[in-house]
């Protein structure tokens, strides 16, 4: 399996549009964290290795919002823990085995990334049609390594990714729940699918200090 991404140049104008939207993302995570909070004054079912504790709320403009908890007791103790937020649009026209594969490999990863002892829990929200907003906790920094040992991650990442979405926005940082701002980004990486055959703009990464 062939796992090669082609880098283009991008188109000037609508990389600016995708790039300049970090404050918004920040304020959507920070949302999605706000939500995350809520459901720990819920009570705790028993822990259970193989599933994750599942919630699927409804936004306002019934916009869903999955949540999956695997480390309940790390997440209402943990003084700080990391963070990536996966922002993406997915593109107008999908075949249908396309979107059924997605849907397949997001069920099979979800009771799989249990098995990752740094994972906390994962949220998906679709803020609008095709806009979704993904939030990922996890401590310490071997959630990466983790994931790319995994064959089903690397198949969406790399075989399913480019054909599905038009972007993708990938924040990094650290979150202090105790803090007013939560959520503190540390790097951001843009990239842009030009087309449904794996050529991908590596738009650009930002650090704290550039943003």
């Amino acid at each position: 399996m062939s796992t090669t991404l082609n880098y283009v140049q991008p188109a000037l104008s609508k990389s600016k549009n995708i790039i300049k939207k970090n404050r918004t993302d920040l304020f959507v995570l920070n949302f999605m964290h706000t939500r995350l909070r809520c459901l720990l004054e819920q009570p705790i079912p028993e822990e259970d290795e193989r599933q994750p504790w599942l919630h699927t709320l409804v936004e306002p403009n019934n916009r869903a919002h999955r949540i999956a908890i695997y480390r309940p007791d790390v997440l209402k103790s943990a003084p700080q823990l990391s963070f990536v937020g996966f922002v993406s649009q997915r593109r107008s026209q999908l075949p249908p085995c396309l979107v059924d594969e997605i849907s397949r490999i997001d069920q099979e990863l979800l009771v799989n990334v249990a098995n990752v002892p740094s994972l906390v829990s994962y949220s998906s929200f679709a803020l609008r049609p095709r806009l979704w907003y993904n939030l990922v906790l996890f401590q310490g920094s071997g959630l990466g390594t983790h994931l790319k040992g995994m064959t089903g991650h690397t198949y969406a990442a790399y075989e399913l990714a480019p054909a599905y979405y038009d972007w993708i926005r990938l924040h990094q940082g650290t979150l202090t729940p105790a803090s007013q701002d939560a959520l503190q980004l540390h790097t951001s990486r843009y990239y842009l699918f030009e087309d449904m055959q794996k050529s991908v703009v590596e738009l650009a990464t930002l650090s704290r200090k550039e943003q």
